[in-house]
């Protein structure tokens, strides 16, 4: 099913139909009413769309990826290569085979694209700031709820196509803590660890990367069942500019760039705490997503990527992607 934010509905009837925000809120309002009240507010956006003759997916052709929507398939898009990541190999005991990921911005957006086994040879042909043309892709969300393309054996590369021209994305903005917002989407910051907080791992379906329960001593995933689930993990961490604290958690690659035996910690606290103690102080440049924390309001970071840094190597700053750039390997 195509999960279209009603938002994105309403600013397309606007485009389209010329109509104010609120002559189109009232329209929903009263297809609501009409329907008894048996209809959602996208429901009876999606009608009012349809009455307008407005097209929320185009099946065919490039789509510009802010309007890239969760279950989409045979998919065709473009991007600028703004990340590029090491193919993995892998080994699950059921499943085995190869990963690479690499991130592309068009100037709308940014979305990670996941590529897998004889595929992954593809993205030995390009390299960073290359165009990069990809097609009958599908949409899926990873565990955090953003969307990423996957290819499969029916998927197209196509490396700096003459038909394609990108508009420059917006680089990310270097900042101090104190001058982050919830407005800010992902940033460049340069700080010191003052601490660090024990791993959590965890278990995730090998399909979905979601997480896996267990349930009368079994690993249920909602989607696909029964499954014997890989161990994730994350670690929090508490960084400090002079300006600032904040709190910032790190998944996954990002937790490993910093801690790359992160897994010999899981059950091992003391072992854990010795290397704590290595860590304490380290100056870091870290590029993050911005999140607002549902519980508590505050303003935390998750990290994209992770380096520690000394005065002389800090370097200004990479044009990167915006929204939807994730570091995380969420595969494995």
């Amino acid at each position: 099913m195509i999960n279209i934010p009603v938002n994105t509905i309403k600013e397309k009837i606007m485009a389209s139909s010329g109509l104010t925000s609120d002559q189109v809120n009232s329209k929903i309002l009263t297809k609501m009413e009409e329907l008894s009240g048996l209809i959602s507010e996208a429901g009876a956006a999606h009608i009012i769309a349809n009455e307008f003759g407005v097209k929320l997916f185009e099946g065919n052709g490039l789509l510009k990826i802010k309007d890239i929507q969760s279950g989409m398939k045979n998919v065709e898009t473009a991007g600028k290569v703004t990340q590029k990541y090491e193919i993995r190999e892998f080994n699950t005991g059921s499943r085995q085979g190869k990963v690479g990921n690499f991130l592309i911005n068009d100037g709308t957006g940014s979305i990670r694209i996941t590529v897998w086994n004889d595929l992954t040879d593809k993205m030995r042909n390009f390299k960073e700031g290359d165009i990069i043309k990809v097609k009958n892709t599908y949409v899926r969300e990873n565990q955090r709820g953003y969307k990423e393309l996957h290819l499969n054996d029916n998927s197209t590369i196509i490396v700096n196509p003459p038909d394609v021209k990108i508009d420059e994305a917006k680089p990310v903005e270097k900042k101090k803590i104190n001058e982050i917002s919830e407005s800010d989407q992902n940033i460049d910051l340069e700080a010191h660890i003052i601490d660090m907080y024990s791993p959590n791992f965890f278990e995730v379906c090998p399909e979905c990367n979601k997480r896996a329960r267990l349930r009368e001593d079994v690993f249920m995933c909602e989607k696909h069942g029964q499954v014997t689930p890989n161990i994730s993990h994350v670690i929090n961490i508490l960084l400090d500019d002079g300006s600032g604290n904040i709190k910032c958690a790190l998944f996954r690659q990002a937790a490993l760039q910093l801690l790359p035996n992160i897994s010999e910690f899981n059950g091992n606290r003391s072992l854990f705490e010795m290397e704590k103690v290595n860590l304490m102080g380290s100056r870091v440049r870290i590029f993050a997503r911005v999140v607002k924390n549902a519980m508590n309001q505050n303003i935390e970071l998750i990290g994209n990527s992770i380096k520690r840094e000394s005065a002389q190597n800090i370097q200004s700053t990479p044009s990167l992607e915006n929204e939807e750039k994730s570091v995380v390997e969420e595969e494995i």
